[in-house]
């Protein structure tokens, strides 16, 4: 039985035990998932993050609220992330909103970072439904399908020991390509 195991686990780790060749079968286009160890740092974003409901006519793609402080604005609240921000408030405006929303926070990026040549990725768990992302008013990435990892490399678009900006306008619109 043992021997029948150890040849299983060759087979799989080495390739299709018919002869095809199967190749390694790495993950492309992304990152691991992130575990801290002695090359990777892993900073947390989880916590308390800025939010803002947007209007039917979206004002806030309109008015570029991703190159603003939303802490500023009028309506703006404080939302712990990860959560579902319908179920997190008393407010019937928020729990009952459908259509664009808005998230900011800040974030420190060590200049040692940058010195040993370590790339910066976000990586977000999940977002209903589609996502615009944005990095100090850049553009980095839209993400349409709710309930999926996604990651993007922002080590272009980071300022090393200052405090970033990242903004998420999230739409939980449901479509035929938002659901995985």
């Amino acid at each position: 039985m043992c021997s029948l195991v150890a040849l299983l686990l060759v087979c799989l780790l080495l390739g299709d035990p018919t002869g095809a060749d199967v190749g390694l079968h790495l993950p492309q286009g992304g990152v691991l998932y992130p575990r801290a160890s002695e090359i990777r740092e892993v900073q947390s974003l989880d916590g308390i993050w800025n939010f803002k409901l947007d209007s039917p006519e979206q004002t806030g793609i309109r008015n570029q609220w991703f190159g603003k402080d939303i802490s500023k604005m009028e309506g703006t609240i404080p939302m712990p992330v990860p959560s579902s921000y319908n179920d997190i408030t008393a407010s019937a405006e928020v729990r009952d909103h459908i259509g664009l929303v808005w998230y900011d926070r800040g974030f420190f990026v060590p200049n040692s970072w940058k010195s040993q040549g370590f790339r910066v990725w976000l990586r977000f768990g999940s977002v209903n439904y589609f996502a615009q992302v944005w990095v100090n008013g850049k553009k980095v990435t839209e993400h349409e399908i709710g309930h999926l990892p996604f990651t993007i490399e922002i080590t272009d678009v980071v300022m090393y020991g200052r405090e970033n900006k990242l903004t998420v306008a999230v739409d939980n619109i449901l479509g035929s390509e938002t659901i995985p």
